[in-house]
C-alpha cells in the first residue's frame, strides 16, 4: 500500500477517535507543524470525493476575511454557488432559505436551513473546514468564530454541526476558539518521505526517483553524523542528475555535499563544492541564489563577514531584479543582523531592517505570511528603544499586516521553509 494513503488511513482513524470521544465540542483544532497540517487539509479535501467512504458531509471555505458581515456573505454565496452546480448538473436541488440574524446567526440558521431541506445533511454531521486566505482583522475574525460557535448552540445544532480548524502548535494564529477540543497527529515527515521513495523506485531506470532515494537516506546518514557514508550516496546523486540532465538535483546534491565537508571542517572542499553549485546554477537566478543563502551562511560560520555581506548584497540584488519579495527581505535581513551583534552599536541593522518592512507592505497578505517580517520588527523595535514616534508607527504598520497579535509570530526565521526560493523561485 502507498505509504501516503496508508497514513492517511491511520489519520482517518485517530480523527474518528477524537470526535467520538469528544462530542461535547463545537470547534476541533489540530496543532503541529507545517508539513502536519497540510497532511490533514489533504485527509479533509478527500472526504470531499465521491471516493471518500464517509456519511458525514465535509465543507471547506477558503474566502478571505475583511469583516465580519462580508464574510458570512461570501460563505453563503459559495454554497449557493454549488447548489447552482448541483442544479445545472440535473441533481434534485431543493429550496434553501437563508437564515437572519447577525453575520454569525445568518451563517448558521442558513446551515440549519440547509441540513432540513437536505435530509443527508442532517442525519450526519457536518464539519465546516474555515481557512480563509488572508484575515484583515484578527479580532474581528475571533469576534466572528465566537459568535458563530454561539448561534450553533442557540439553534441546538452543536450536535451535528462542528468547526474544523488546523494551527501551529508553536505559534498559533487564533488566540481564542469556541468550546475547542485541541488534538494532534505527529508525523515522522523523513522518515515517510523515505518509505514513499522506496514504493514509487520500483522500476528499474525511474531516475528522478533513484535520486530521491539517494537524498533521503543521505540525510538519514547525516542525521547520525555518518558523514562518509552520506557522502558517497551524496556523489552518486550528483553524477545521476547531471547524467539526467536534473539542473536542480545537481545543485541540491552539492549543497549537501558542501554542508556535510564544512560539519567535517573540510573547509576548502566545502567551499570548492559551492562554487560549482553557483556555477551550475548561474542560468536559474533564483535558484543560484538558494545555493547563495547556504554559501552565506558558511563563510559566517568561517568569520568571512565581508564576503558574506557581498554574497547576501547580490541575493538583495537578484530578488530585486526578478521581483522576488521574499528573497529581498531575508538578503537584507541578513546584512542587517550581521550588523546586529553585540560587539558593534547596531545603528547600521536599521536602514536594512526598514528596507524589509517597506517591501512587506507592498506585498499581497498570503506571501507575506512566508516572511521572517515579525521577526524583523521585534528587531527593529529595539534598535528605536525610547524612539516613541517611529516604534508607535511601526506598531501600527504591524497591526495592518498581520493583526493585534502579530508578536507571537516572531519565530527565528528558517531559510529552509521559504516557498518563494524553496522551488526554485517557481
Amino acid at each position: 500500500m502507498n505509504p501516503v494513503y496508508l497514513e492517511m488511513v491511520k489519520l482517518g482513524k485517530k480523527w474518528d477517535r477524537e470526535v467520538k470521544q469528544n462530542p461535547g465540542a463545537i470547534t476541533y483544532v489540530l496543532l503541529g507543524q507545517k508539513t502536519e497540517n497540510q497532511l490533514f487539509e489533504t485527509f479533509f479535501k478527500y472526504q470531499l470525493s465521491d471516493d471518500a467512504r464517509t456519511e458525514d458531509v465535509y465543507l471547506i471555505f477558503y474566502q478571505p476575511f475583511e469583516e465580519r458581515k462580508t464574510y458570512t456573505q461570501s460563505l453563503i454565496a459559495e454554497i449557493a454557488s454549488t447548489l447552482d452546480d448541483w442544479k445545472k448538473s440535473g441533481a434534485d436541488v431543493k429550496d434553501w432559505v437563508t437564515g437572519e440574524g447577525d453575520a454569525e446567526e445568518i451563517f448558521v440558521h442558513s446551515m440549519v436551513n440547509l441540513s432540513k431541506a437536505y435530509p443527508v445533511f442532517q442525519q450526519n454531521k457536518i464539519f465546516i473546514q474555515l481557512a480563509p486566505t488572508a484575515i484583515s482583522d484578527r479580532l474581528q475574525y475571533e469576534a466572528w468564530l465566537a459568535g458563530c460557535g454561539a448561534a450553533i448552540e442557540k439553534q441546538e445544532a452543536g450536535n451535528f454541526i462542528k468547526l474544523v480548524f488546523t494551527d501551529h502548535e508553536n505559534y498559533p494564529t487564533i488566540d481564542a476558539y469556541y468550546k475547542p477540543h485541541f488534538w494532534k497527529y505527529p508525523v515522522n515527515i523523513s522518515n515517510l518521505m523515505e518509505k514513499t521513495a522506496e514504493n514509487t523506485n520500483r522500476r528499474k531506470g525511474a531516475k528522478e526517483n533513484n535520486f530521491q532515494q539517494l537524498i533521503l537516506k543521505a540525510g538519514n546518514h547525516l542525521a547520525r553524523k555518518k558523514y562518509a557514508d552520506a557522502d558517497i550516496l551524496l556523489e552518486q546523486a550528483t553524477r545521476l542528475s547531471i547524467a539526467s540532465k536534473f539542473l536542480q538535483g545537481a545543485v541540491l546534491a552539492k549543497i549537501i555535499r558542501a554542508q556535510n565537508k564544512s560539519a567535517e571542517s573540510k573547509t576548502t572542499e566545502a567551499e570548492e563544492l559551492y562554487c560549482e553549485a553557483m556555477d551550475n546554477a548561474k542560468e536559474n537566478h533564483e535558484l543560484q541564489a538558494q545555493v547563495m543563502f547556504s554559501y552565506g551562511a558558511f563563510l559566517l560560520s568561517q568569520k568571512e563577514r565581508k564576503r558574506a555581506n557581498d554574497i547576501f548584497e547580490n541575493i538583495a540584488q537578484i530578488g530585486a531584479m526578478h521581483n522576488n519579495a521574499v528573497l529581498q527581505i531575508e538578503a537584507n535581513r541578513l546584512i542587517g543582523q550581521m550588523e546586529d551583534t553585540r560587539y558593534l552599536s547596531g545603528k547600521a541593522a536599521v536602514p536594512y531592517y526598514e528596507k524589509c518592512i517597506a517591501i512587506a507592505e507592498t506585498m499581497p497578505d498570503a506571501e507575506r505570511k512566508e516572511t521572517s517580517i515579525p521577526y524583523i520588527a521585534s528587531l527593529l523595535l529595539k534598535k528605536y528603544g525610547s524612539q516613541e514616534q517611529k516604534s508607535s508607527e511601526l506598531e501600527k504598520k504591524m497591526i495592518d499586516m498581520f493583526g493585534e497579535g502579530w508578536q507571537k509570530l516572531a519565530a527565528v526565521p528558517d531559510l529552509k521553509k521559504l516557498k518563494k526560493f524553496e522551488n526554485g523561485g517557481a
